[in-house]
């Protein structure tokens, strides 16, 4: 992406060494009377001196804060000059005293602006997230937060924990006050945001942490979840993509983008993701579940049955693995299967949209109209976008819920 170019106005930089006015203590004394004493204590103290290094980092951040405020309003344009003027400091000068995390956010924020455009620029972003974690040290020891910020942050996985997802967020508001560097406090007040539909704070959350740990796996992982919830699903493989770079033994990754590669009609990549997933660990039930639904979708119905049944033998409390079998039995022509399946699936998540409009397809080709009716009602009260056009009858599986 060409650097956009604009004029800077009264932007306020750090003085070099020497650059000050001298004080009045460093002036001589008037002709007229000698300098006592007592005039020397009168002084106001002289101000120590700005080392070239420190007057750099206070630039590149005020130039990270800036561009983070013009993405933040959607002026992307001055964001891009914002990042890669502080890339500019940064790397001709910050790099040689190995201030490395001024530079790897100025990256790691110019992929975000990439990324946040109408037309993404997918490939400027990868690279610019490629530069970031090699900047970046990934094996650092994970942020202590101060003493002050220990009982908030106990109190919000507490409040996290039993469902008060709003007092969760107020806690993790309270953490990043006292220590606004703490890449996982952003993640979990995302993890908040999210369960309570704020999809919009949640990625600018997860796009918080990733400028702030652009070397590690998780943030990336996170965002990616996010933009499929939003169906960004290019987006989302990007995201997984880079978690994928950063730890390719990542397994929910793997699941999570043969997913998003199914959700965007590349059945055979979601397939290969899904292996992937497996080969790393046979144990784990959501790519089964995944390659269940990208299976389907190209009509290998008696596989896909079976990765069906091999993931609720794993774990039995996911919900989308019933509404996936349900599908299937009710393409290979078992209604009455099908239907017991969503009726599971509803039992186990009661606000399942698409559960209650499968069902009634069943139910419309049974002839029970009435019953057919009331699941629509209930599928477009709780998703109205289902009213639209027909939705895809497979879903997708939780890696968290394993």
């Amino acid at each position: 992406m060409p650097s956009p170019k604009r004029k800077r106005k009264n932007r306020a930089t750090a003085a070099a060494p020497g650059g000050r006015r001298p004080s009045s203590a460093a002036r001589p004394a008037s002709p007229s009377r000698p300098a006592s004493p007592a005039d020397a204590s009168r002084q106001p103290p002289a101000q120590p001196a700005v080392s070239p290094r420190d007057a750099v980092r206070i630039t590149a951040l005020s130039l990270i804060s800036a561009g983070k405020a013009r993405l933040d309003e959607g002026d992307y344009e001055n964001a891009v000059a914002e990042y890669e003027h502080a890339i500019i400091v940064d790397e001709t000068i910050a790099l040689a005293y190995r201030n490395r995390s001024n530079i790897a956010s100025a990256y790691a924020g110019r992929g975000n602006v990439r990324l946040a455009v109408a037309e993404p620029d997918f490939e400027g972003a990868r690279a610019d997230y490629r530069r970031a974690g090699d900047i970046s040290s990934i094996s650092r020891a994970h942020l202590q937060l101060p003493p002050q910020a220990l009982t908030p942050a106990s109190e919000a996985i507490v409040k996290a924990g039993s469902g008060d997802h709003q007092g969760a967020i107020a806690e993790y508001t309270k953490v990043i006050a006292l220590a606004s560097n703490a890449a996982e406090v952003y993640v979990e007040r995302g993890n908040a945001k999210r369960a309570l539909g704020d999809l919009d704070g949640a990625l600018a959350d997860y796009s918080h942490a990733v400028m702030l740990r652009p070397g590690a796996a998780e943030p990336f992982y996170n965002r990616g979840n996010i933009r499929g919830d939003m169906a960004d699903y290019l987006g989302a493989i990007l995201d997984y993509d880079i978690a994928l770079e950063r730890d390719p033994g990542f397994l929910p990754a793997y699941s999570s983008r043969g997913n998003m590669k199914r959700c965007a009609g590349d059945y055979e990549g979601a397939i290969a993701d899904c292996d992937a997933a497996i080969a790393i660990n046979p144990h784990f039930a959501a790519p089964y579940n995944n390659r269940c639904a990208a299976k389907a979708q190209i009509g290998d119905y008696e596989s896909a049955l079976a990765d069906c049944e091999r993931s609720i033998a794993l774990n039995p409390r996911e919900a989308s693995a019933y509404l996936n079998r349900g599908a299937l039995k009710e393409r290979l022509d078992y209604p009455d299967a099908a239907l017991a399946d969503y009726d599971r699936a509803i039992t186990m998540k009661p606000d399942y949209a698409k559960a209650y409009y499968n069902r009634s397809l069943v139910k419309e080709r049974q002839g029970d109209d009435q019953g057919a009716a009331l699941d629509r009602a209930r599928a477009l009260r709780i998703d109205p976008a289902l009213a639209d056009a027909a939705p895809n009858p497979y879903d997708a599986g939780d890696p968290e819920s394993d």
